[in-house]
């Protein structure tokens, strides 16, 4: 029996969340291996996404990982989770976990693995997080990246033989239920977390363009975070409110997606964007700025969707007014979004994590 533990901010929003739920999900189906998790903080929000193994928080605040480590005994909880669990392979779900997971794996005995979410050479999420990454990469028995973009970056920086890209997955829950598309829908949908990455401050200058010459069009936004009352107040100041919707967390996103005509990205850089996995299994065609990793390996310009220069915004207005006022533009689109999901099923991404965890 192998034990695989899973370290991560928490099940209670997020791309990382979503992916590592499916992921441990689908591993604890396999015979010989059991997934465990030890979650950072719950933050007195409820988890939105389901786990079929044990789940472990450690904190009911948000606190920085210095103080945890300094001042609450973050590395003894880790190393405690280990044994407790019988733990033989620890995953660090995040730059940020990447030097604790690394060094308790050493102390322990045990195989570390160092998972990368978003684009690597992102550096200013949070204090030191380059150094994280170079810490945890070099000392790591393996580091597992979600983009053969990104692969080309970790291989020119750290050792390639500790190296491996594997996409992530779609939830197999999407696909259960086949649902129609609508094409006649006048709504777009956004999704993601109210933050700096995400850069929804783009979409409303955008939507500003787009939505107020398309008088029956409305753009709804999924998700919570930080920038809520900036974005909030910009909705505002471009007297948006009856077009542009902040629509919150929720259960049953799954659910909504097939209420849309297409899916939109404005992210400033991405890992592997699962919104644009998760829409196009739901025939959605996607709108997105080609960042440097995740979009452009997802979307084919012109066949699924729109992958628009980031030079500006005026490419990504032009190709929005095109699907809103092309039904059959967006009902082939929609079609070949469909096939796309398909490269992408839980049967041969696991099959890829089953074989790096018995090569450890």
């Amino acid at each position: 029996m192998k034990n695989i533990g899973f370290v991560l901010d928490g099940f209670v929003g997020g791309g990382t969340a979503r992916v590592t739920s499916i992921i441990a999900n689908n591993l604890t189906h396999n015979e010989g291996i059991c997934c465990y998790a030890l979650a950072y903080t719950r933050n007195g929000k409820p988890d939105i996404y389901p786990t079929k193994f044990p789940v472990q928080y450690v904190y009911d605040k948000t606190i920085s990982m210095q103080r945890a480590i300094l001042k609450k005994h973050y590395l003894k909880i880790v190393r405690k989770f280990v044994k407790d669990n019988n733990i033989d392979v620890l995953v660090a779900c995040g730059v940020q976990f990447y030097p604790v997971v690394t060094l308790v794996a050493k102390v322990c005995g045990i195989k570390s693995i160092c998972w990368e979410h978003i684009n690597p050479t992102t550096k200013n999420d949070f204090k030191f997080q380059d150094q994280c990454r170079m810490i945890g990469a070099n000392t790591s028995n393996c580091n597992v990246v979600l983009t053969k973009s990104a692969l080309e970056i970790y291989n020119t920086r750290f050792k390639k033989k500790r190296n491996i890209q594997i996409y992530n997955p779609i939830d197999t829950n999407l696909l259960q239920e086949s649902t129609h598309y609508i094409s006649t829908s006048k709504k777009i949908i956004s999704v993601g977390r109210l933050g700096f990455q995400k850069n929804f401050e783009r979409l409303i200058d955008i939507a500003d363009c787009v939505l107020k010459d398309n008088d029956e069009w409305t753009w709804d936004i999924y998700g919570e975070g930080p920038e809520r009352t900036k974005i909030e107040s910009l909705i505002k100041e471009r007297g948006l409110e009856e077009k542009v919707f902040l629509r919150g967390q929720v259960k049953n996103l799954y659910a909504l997606y097939h209420e849309y005509a297409f899916i939109v990205m404005t992210s400033r850089y991405e890992g592997f964007p699962m919104t644009l996995l998760e829409g196009a299994a739901k025939g959605l065609p996607m709108v997105s700025f080609d960042i440097p990793t995740g979009p452009n390996e997802i979307i084919e310009d012109g066949r699924n969707g729109f992958l628009c220069k980031d030079d500006g915004n005026t490419e990504m207005i032009d190709r929005l007014y095109l699907l809103m006022n092309d039904q059959a533009l967006r009902e082939r689109m929609s079609a070949e979004s469909r096939k796309t999901a398909d490269s992408f099923s839980v049967i041969s991404i696991i099959q890829k994590w089953t074989d790096m965890l018995n090569k450890l």
